[in-house]
């Protein structure tokens, strides 16, 4: 069966994102990360820290920003999300949160 086009779109937006922190340095520790009702697109790490990246991509400015996107409800979960992935062992000393993230 064929993907959706809208997930194909995600995970070649993903992996962009992805290519984009590694060539800026941002190891990818993990990808598409779940807990619970939560997931984190990617995890990178930056001098030390922690970055929870949520990855959005639009096909125009009809529907506004990629991070217009993101709103209180989907930050919960990332958040509930990145709690759970360092309660599981993969903190650092700090813990960055890059909301958003700008290039």
């Amino acid at each position: 069966m064929p993907l959706d086009p809208r997930l194909a779109r995600g995970a070649r937006s993903e992996a962009l994102a992805a290519e984009f922190l590694m060539q800026r340095g941002y190891p990818i520790l993990a990808r598409n990360f779940r807990a619970g009702r939560g997931e984190i697109d990617l995890i990178g790490l930056h001098r030390g820290a922690l970055c929870f990246v949520e990855v959005r991509s639009r096909s125009g400015s009809r529907f506004g920003r990629p991070v217009e996107a993101v709103g209180r409800r989907k930050r919960r979960q990332v958040i509930r999300a990145a709690r759970s992935r360092c309660d599981a062992g993969l903190a650092t000393r700090r813990l960055a949160s890059m909301w958003p993230a700008s290039t």
